[in-house]
């Protein structure tokens, strides 16, 4: 059974663990304001803008694809009345190029949304790579090969490593 270290010296370590955690604790609330400071919470809310904006088009995409379908099938159905015919045909035509608009706007927003998520991701990354190196060594010295996980707040969730979480 090993021997357990002097009160003194776990004493001692104790206070220096707990001077590291203060220390680290004060490098995350920097990282937090900093991302904070970069516009984390803008970019977050322009990405659901833009998500919302993109399911919005694709419901109108939708729906004027079924209008289109209606229009068709009413065409077919007019029994050869020219009036008709043509009103469907200019309809047809209208709603096609209402669809070919809307589903480029679609696409803008898709894009959109894409970006502005690479975009916070980066950041994320960006800010929490300073408190990852920091700890690093620490915590290599207790569980060797691991690696500190992170979630989107900056808050410890885990260690990962070797297969396991």
């Amino acid at each position: 059974m090993a021997e357990l270290p002097a009160p003194e010296h776990a004493a001692t370590a104790v206070a220096e663990a707990q001077r590291q955690f203060e220390g680290l604790a004060a490098q995350r609330q920097q990282a937090a304001d900093a991302f904070a400071a970069l516009g984390g919470e803008r970019l977050e809310n322009a990405a659901l803008q833009a998500r919302q904006a993109h399911d919005a088009l694709r419901e109108a995409v939708q729906e004027n694809r079924d209008r289109r379908i209606r229009l068709e099938a009413r065409l077919e159905n007019a029994g050869g009345t020219f009036d008709v015919l043509q009103d469907a045909e200019a309809d047809c035509e209208r709603l096609a190029q209402t669809l070919a608009a809307q589903e480029r706007q679609a696409a803008a927003a898709r894009r959109l949304h894409e970006v502005l998520t690479q975009a916070y991701d980066a950041a994320q990354r960006r800010l929490a790579q300073p408190v990852i190196d920091r700890i690093a060594p620490y915590l290599d010295d207790v569980f060797p090969g691991s690696r500190v996980w992170l979630d989107e707040q900056l808050e410890l969730q885990g260690l990962r490593g070797e297969g396991a979480e």
